[in-house]
């Protein structure tokens, strides 16, 4: 009985989970695919103890719990999920990036970790920054220099990361590539 309990209230935990994180999400176009991945991972969980038994050869012990080898935090449905998140954060770093106006283009690489207890954490994030390159500078009438310089622009690109997604510098290894 302790068992499916502990199944149960894994369920229960991942969807209040799921309805705060929602909750938190503003309204974009990246909420379905938020509500998308945290639906996956409740299904994941409520079918976990028939996926056990499924791969169990023996069908006479009954049980409802994964074998070791399928619990999250290894291969599998845990790793689908890094990607999804990772694929997810890499687009969204990468549309932030680029409503930079100096920024041209940007390549975004993410590295996610999911937990056990289906709660994930950005590991690194390492982005390329191309810049945008105006044939024809603008001219000042005051005479100061308007253009940013690579120092600015990557304060800017950790600034803008930190303050949209709590990625902090530590975490973000930046090229800007000319």
């Amino acid at each position: 009985m302790t068992e499916m309990g502990r199944w149960v209230k894994e369920i229960a935990y991942l969807t209040i989970f799921a309805s705060f994180v929602t909750l938190l999400i503003p309204e974009s176009s990246y909420r379905k695919y938020v509500r998308l991945v945290l639906a996956t991972l409740i299904l994941v969980a409520v079918l976990r103890p028939a996926i056990g038994l499924l791969r169990s050869q023996d069908f006479a012990g009954i049980s409802a719990r994964m074998p070791a080898e399928e619990s999250f935090g290894t291969e599998g449905p845990a790793r689908d999920l890094s990607r999804m998140f990772e694929e997810l954060l890499n687009e969204r770093v990468r549309a932030l990036v680029v409503s930079l106006p100096e920024v041209a283009s940007a390549r975004v690489s993410a590295e996610v970790n999911v937990e056990s207890t289906g709660v994930w954490e950005v590991l690194h994030v390492r982005v390329e920054i191309r810049r945008e390159i105006s044939p024809i500078r603008p001219v000042s009438i005051t005479g100061a220099d308007d253009s940013v310089t690579d120092a600015d622009l990557a304060q800017k690109v950790y600034e803008l990361l930190e303050q949209r997604l709590g990625i902090g510098k530590s975490m973000v290894d930046l090229a800007i590539l000319n």
